[in-house]
Parts: structure tokens; C-alpha cells; sequence
């Protein structure tokens, strides 16, 4: 019991570190008393050696640098020790322990720049100080640390939202402007322009200054790459957002909530944008399709020059004489004469005919009916099939 035989290979999990660093030790009873002990009269020591501040002040260190995840730890410690019980009135003892957060992110940077790994020895005495700020009987309830995750995950999502509006972004306006400028300069302000005061009725009824500021807050969101998209939320309510929604970099926690728009207005100013866009892909694409047709135009009118098929003009061709027609007796048939389109086109149009004459004008003169008749009859040799 006496000997530190295999002490630097144990290992503690996470929380019970946490927990020795910010509780205060019991004093053990009934520890093991050697003969030794006996004869030089060190027995009343050995019953309260674990409480001393030199008995603590080796048992943290040796459990924070047994625990293998240092800066876990030290992070634990960061997002904890604001909640532990402490009688600091004067707030000395936060303000150590902020310098000594200090010292310990300074070391760390060093070590990362240089790796001069025999800094590292001296980050293990934070716990220590923290141990003697913070320790009490009843401590609080330890929280896994969870912060740096999540400021990393909101760094990303604001990063994403710069690159995917400045990608886009109007040239005029990216040649002015980078991620840091729109963050800290350009977009709280902007956020406040965006948001003028519109009537609920049809834009037909606005005034011309009603007018004027829709056109400049259409002008403004196409030129910074910003919309409203229909959202459903969790409601099932359907919402107008920001698209990207950089109103979330600049919103502070704690912040008096900006004017919002209505639902009504966030729906025209999305609709405006659309045709506002439409008319500007249109633009160029009349004024090459108009270029190109002049182009033709000019090609088709040049002399002695091919034509393509699909500018070419269908001209109307003459009929073949009619050959005379013979029934099913080889005896000559009249039929009414077919004009020509030329002979239509060149004849002034008559008068209508009647309708019974022009039944009787029509090329059918046979009609099928089923059944078997006598009233047709002919002698056909098989001669004459052969």
C-alpha cells in the first residue's frame, strides 16, 4: 500500500478527473500504519496526509497527466469552472483563473509553432490552480464540453454563406468587397435597407417613390446574389426566408430583433427579382437572335448565292394534264375539271354553286354497299387474267 508501483500507467476516464479537479478530498480513515511509522510517531499524520495542500497538489497533477487527453480536459475545465461553487467576492479568483487559461492557450500556440514539446510540462498545472479555486464538497454537475464544436460548426455554416453569396455576386460589386468587410462593414446596414415600408395592395397602386425604392431593393438583391424562398417550418406554416440567410452573421444574441418584412411583401420582392432577371437573360439573346436574322436577310438578298432549305419559300407547281377516266366498262367518265393553285390564285372567286349541283360535280360515283347483285354482270375469259 505504501509503494507507487505502476502509478504512471493508470488512467482515469474524463469525468473522473473533472470530478477530482473540482472536489474537495475526504479525509481517509483508518489508513495503513507501517511499524515505522510507530516508532517515530507519524501515525497521526498518516490519517490526514490526503487533505494537506502538498497531499492535493501532487494528486492533481499526477491525474491530469495520467489522463491522456490533456486538452479535453483542459477544455472540460473551461466550459465548467464558470458554474462551480467558489466565495470570490472580489472576483480574484476568476481573474487567476482566466490568466492562467491564458497561459495555458499561449503554451499551447508555442508548442504548435515551434515544437518545443518541453513546454508542455507546465499547461499540466492548470487543473491544480483550478483544483484550489474551485474545489468544494457538493460540486455541481459536470457538463461534457460541447462549445468548440459547435462555435467550429458555426464557423463552417457563416463560411459557407459568404462563399455561396460572393460566388455569385455581381462583378461590379465582388471587386469591392471580401468576406471579412461584408461581415463587420457592409451587411448589418444592409440588412436595414432591404427592409423598406410597403403597402399590402398591388404594385400598381404605388406611388412613384413606392415604386423607386422596390426597383432599388430588386436592383440590390440581384447585384448582392439574395432572394426569398418559401419555407415550410416545423408548423407547417409557410414562410418567406433569406436566401443565403446571412441575416444569422450578423444577429447577435441579445440584439433588439430588426423590422421584418410581411409575408405579402417577402412574395413580391421574390417575384419582382425572377422577372427582373428574366428580362436581363432575355436582353442579349433578342439582340443576337435580331442580329441574326438581319445576317440571313442580308445573305439571302446577295445574288447568285445559295439558299438554306430552311429560308427557302414554297412556290406552288403544276399539275400533270388530267388523263381521261373510264369506268369499270371501259366507257369514257366525265369529271369535273380540278383548276390549278396557280389558276385559284390568278381567278377571281364565283359565286357559290348550289348544293345539289355540287353533289352531283363530286369524283364519287361508286359506293360499296354489302351484299351480293346481278345487276353488273360481264364475260371475262382466264386469258385474260394470265
Amino acid at each position: 500500500q505504501t509503494m507507487s508501483v505502476g502509478q504512471k500507467d493508470t488512467q482515469k476516464s474524463l469525468f473522473s478527473v473533472w470530478n477530482e479537479v473540482f472536489t474537495m478530498p475526504r479525509p481517509k480513515k483508518h489508513q495503513f500504519v507501517s511499524i515505522q511509522d510507530l516508532l517515530e510517531g507519524r501515525q497521526d499524520n498518516k490519517q490526514t496526509t490526503n487533505i494537506t495542500p502538498l497531499a492535493r497538489f501532487y494528486h492533481i497533477l499526477d491525474v491530469c497527466q495520467s489522463a491522456g487527453e490533456f486538452d479535453r480536459v483542459l477544455q472540460g475545465l473551461y466550459e465548467n469552472y464558470l458554474e462551480a461553487k467558489s466565495k470570490d467576492p472580489h472576483l480574484k479568483g476568476l481573474n487567476l483563473a482566466s490568466d492562467w487559461l491564458c497561459f495555458a492557450d499561449l503554451s499551447k500556440q508555442f508548442i504548435s509553432r515551434t515544437q518545443d514539446y518541453s513546454m508542455m510540462k507546465f499547461s499540466s498545472f492548470l487543473p491544480v490552480i483550478f483544483h484550489f479555486l474551485y474545489a468544494s464538497y457538493n460540486p455541481s454537475r459536470i457538463q461534457f464540453p460541447h462549445m468548440q464544436t459547435d462555435a467550429n460548426q458555426k464557423l463552417l455554416k457563416a463560411n459557407h454563406l459568404l462563399s455561396s453569396m460572393i460566388s455569385d455576386m455581381s462583378p461590379v460589386v465582388r471587386k469591392f468587397n471580401n468576406p471579412q468587410n461584408l461581415v463587420l462593414d457592409l451587411l448589418p446596414p444592409l440588412m436595414d435597407i432591404l427592409q423598406p415600408t410597403l403597402r399590402p395592395v398591388n404594385t400598381q397602386l404605388y406611388s412613384s417613390r413606392e415604386k423607386e425604392e422596390l426597383s432599388n431593393v430588386v436592383k440590390i438583391m440581384i447585384a448582392y446574389n439574395m432572394t426569398y424562398h418559401q419555407e415550410k417550418t416545423n408548423d407547417g406554416q409557410y414562410v418567406y426566408s433569406l436566401d443565403p440567410n446571412v441575416e444569422e452573421l450578423v444577429k447577435l444574441s441579445g440584439m433588439k430583433q430588426r423590422k421584418q418584412l410581411t409575408y405579402a411583401a417577402k412574395q413580391m420582392i421574390a417575384r419582382e427579382i425572377e422577372l427582373e432577371k428574366m428580362r436581363k437573360s432575355e436582353r442579349p439573346g433578342t439582340k443576337q437572335m435580331s442580329a441574326s436574322v438581319t445576317e440571313k436577310r442580308v445573305e439571302s438578298s446577295k445574288p447568285n448565292q445559295a439558299v438554306p432549305n430552311h429560308l427557302q419559300k414554297l412556290q406552288a407547281k403544276n399539275l400533270a394534264p388530267e388523263k381521261p377516266a373510264f369506268n369499270f366498262f371501259g366507257n369514257f367518265v366525265k369529271t369535273k375539271r380540278v383548276k390549278s393553285l396557280v389558276e385559284e390564285t390568278t381567278t377571281e372567286p364565283k359565286q357559290a354553286v348550289k348544293n345539289t349541283k355540287e353533289l352531283l360535280d363530286t369524283v364519287i360515283w361508286f359506293h360499296f354497299k354489302e351484299g351480293f347483285s346481278n345487276a353488273v354482270r360481264r364475260n371475262v375469259k382466264v386469258q385474260d387474267f394470265l
